[in-house]
């Protein structure tokens, strides 16, 4: 796969059945207002200096992947897209919008310097616990924790079994890592944390020499990207799956997560990303929740395009962790050619709510 998508890239295939089919869609589709599928993307963290304990994209291969977009696609901002469609205006093919989850700080000074360079805008969800804290996330606390252990084994009970997990080697500690955070997505919040404090306490990482890395950003850094030119939304209060916990509990990482972004950066929040975003982590309860909490539009990690048919609290965002740039590339055309083959070129009808009352 990866020899057949180097084919198309570099010969220059790509470019110019993108351009065939943008001009026939264009031609085929002509009542205005014509609404063309969009696509979401999804990341994390980008480093110049990628950590297998701290996964994320390399800021080489991020600035390829940005360069590509400004050139081939329409990148507008998440919240643009979605009161376009409300309000009845044009979306072009090849619409996308780049988000960002968490609030890392390396969006700040690794991804945002690439951004600028294009002229391309971006959307920060961010769990406000952790904004201007030292604290860090429940994921990267266990991935710290196993990058610094010097064990071999680690035991813990999880739904009354009894589990044994071998980190006799590196490749060992990351598959493990790997596994026991799956493992934990899946468990309660009371179980979760108790997990995570017997990593932390038993791998002892407190007494260790080494320096924890500043991960998260804090308020002045988030407020200056919104200064220049980043959409912020929220993603809860303390990371939750709002699946895992009560309906009361759900409802206050909503409400209190939109209260405290707007309080601190003086704007209204619409949007939000569920935690983990999988489609057992949200529900119709969920969305109610997320509805009478103020937001009009939430983004989930189901890979895929949107179009006006697309539930506004259901987005669908793709994570791209190719390191080739001929596979983005491929994926990201093949995406788009699915999503225009099912829906048969016709004009797209639905809804899409951004602002104002929701049908």
């Amino acid at each position: 796969m990866r020899a057949f998508a180097s084919t198309l890239f570099y010969s220059g295939m790509i470019d110019g059945l993108q351009s065939k089919a943008k001009r026939n869609l264009i031609k085929k589709i002509s009542n205005a207002p014509r609404v063309f599928p969009f696509g979401v993307l999804l990341y994390h963290r980008v480093s110049s200096d990628v950590d297998p304990y701290l996964p994320g994209i390399s800021s080489t291969v991020f600035d390829a992947q940005m360069a590509y977009l400004a050139r081939n696609y329409k990148v507008l901002p998440l919240g643009e897209i979605l009161r376009r469609m409300e309000n009845g205006i044009e979306i072009e093919p090849y619409t996308v919008a780049i988000t960002f989850d968490d609030g890392y700080r390396d969006n700040l000074t690794c991804a945002h310097p690439i951004l600028k360079k294009y002229r391309l805008p971006a959307t920060l969800f961010a769990a406000t616990r952790y904004i201007g804290s030292k604290e860090a996330m429940w994921n990267d606390q266990v991935s710290w924790a196993f990058k610094r252990t010097t064990r071999k084994d680690f035991t813990f009970e999880v739904a009354n079994q009894r589990r044994s997990l071998s980190l006799r080697s590196e490749k060992e500690k990351i598959c493990t890592l790997g596994f026991l955070l799956e493992v934990l997505k899946e468990a309660s919040d009371l179980e979760k944390s108790r997990i995570v404090d017997q990593v932390v306490t038993e791998f002892d990482i407190e007494k260790q020499s080494h320096p924890k890395p500043k991960l998260m950003l804090n308020w002045p850094e988030l407020r200056q990207m919104v200064e220049e030119g980043w959409e912020v939304g929220s993603h809860t209060v303390n990371h939750v799956i709002l699946t895992r916990v009560e309906e009361t509990t759900a409802f206050e990482e909503l409400r209190r997560s939109k209260e405290m972004l707007e309080m601190k950066l003086q704007r209204p929040i619409y949007l939000f990303a569920y935690p983990n975003g999988k489609q057992s982590d949200f529900d119709v309860t969920i969305k109610n929740l997320v509805r009478q909490a103020g937001y009009k539009v939430a983004v989930t990690t189901l890979d895929g395009l949107n179009d006006k048919s697309t539930d506004p609290f259901e987005i669908r965002r793709r994570s791209p962790w190719e390191s080739h740039l001929s596979r983005f590339a491929t994926n990201m055309l093949h995406l788009y050619w699915k999503e225009w083959k099912s829906l048969g070129l016709t004009r797209f009808e639905g809804r899409c709510v951004y602002e104002g009352e929701t049908q």
